[in-house]
């Protein structure tokens, strides 16, 4: 039976690795509650508009404050970047206070949304399956969403990071249908690394995220598993995010504190370099073997 698991997930192995090309990157651009009306005008004219990117190669994700959408949806002038809801309600239309829901965010020309940050579980209260009906009310919207799941620190120290990131996933299969599988996108956040400076080392996520994409295979289909895109958070920045890129399972990332900075531009930039390297040479470069790239300096 060993034997068995070892060979099956040996052939996972292959066949996700044959995908990993076809898979676009997603990069966001969380800006959580930080920023006024005009930190927002500021970061759009001076880092954000001046991003070159590819968008056949990466889609490029901006999450404001709710209040700042409008503002940062009228000061975007490269249409390809997106804009992303940090949040949306549980409920829909109705006598819920203070809430902003799905079908508004529709509306508004919304596109994509995020549920299951920890910060909305640690602050909010937030459950698996809060999170599940949240991600479920958005995708009957048509609105993409980013899931977010991730272990603590005494979770990873007692080796329950893969059970407690498939608890998240078992409880949204148990919500949406497999069609709408296609329309999200798997943020692995260890929560221990977040805002602290800490980052999960590349093997750490590349497990991870492996394992996810087993679970994929195993749960949803084999389409399901090939196509979507699993990304990265906790403490990425303009100086350690190319090795955690390199990883055949990292599909991109949702970047905090230094998405509010000019090393933004750079993060998105080098991970636009470095595809473009792959498609002419047919091999990931090692960036951080080239501590002469003028890109990160």
């Amino acid at each position: 039976r060993r034997v068995h698991g070892d060979i099956k997930r040996i052939y996972i192995k292959i066949i996700m690795s044959a995908s990993m090309a076809a898979r676009k990157l997603l990069i966001a651009a969380n800006w959580k509650s930080y920023g006024s009306g005009s930190g927002v005008t500021n970061l759009i004219n001076n880092v954000i508009n001046k991003i070159t990117f590819d968008p056949a190669k990466i889609d490029l994700l901006v999450q404001p404050p709710s209040l700042h959408i409008p503002l940062a949806m009228s000061l975007l002038k490269n249409k390809s970047i997106q804009l992303c809801a940090q949040n949306h309600s549980y409920y829909g239309a109705g006598a819920y206070t203070g809430e902003v829901n799905a079908i508004q965010l529709k509306e508004l020309g919304i596109k994509w949304s995020m549920v299951g940050h920890s910060e909305r579980r640690s602050y909010f209260s937030e459950t698996n399956d809060i999170i599940a009906n949240k991600a479920k009310m958005a995708l009957d919207q048509a609105i993409s969403v980013i899931l977010c799941l991730g272990e603590n620190y005494m979770e990873r120290k007692d080796e329950m990071t893969f059970k407690v990131c498939q608890s998240t996933l078992n409880a949204v299969k148990a919500k949406i249908s497999k069609q709408q599988w296609d329309n999200l996108v798997i943020h692995y956040e260890p929560v221990w690394a977040i805002g602290t400076g800490k980052v999960a080392s590349p093997e750490e996520a590349q497990e991870v995220h492996e394992m996810i994409r087993e679970w994929l295979h195993d749960n949803i289909s084999k389409e399901s598993a090939e196509k979507i895109r699993i990304i990265y958070g906790g403490s990425v920045n303009e100086k350690n995010f190319a090795k955690l890129i390199e990883k055949k399972d990292v599909d991109g990332f949702l970047i905090g504190k230094a998405s509010l900075t000019p090393g933004f531009k750079d993060i998105v930039e080098g991970c636009n370099l470095l595809l473009k390297k792959m498609q002419e040479t047919g091999k990931t470069p090692s960036f951080h073997q080239q501590p002469n790239n003028p890109l990160f300096h």
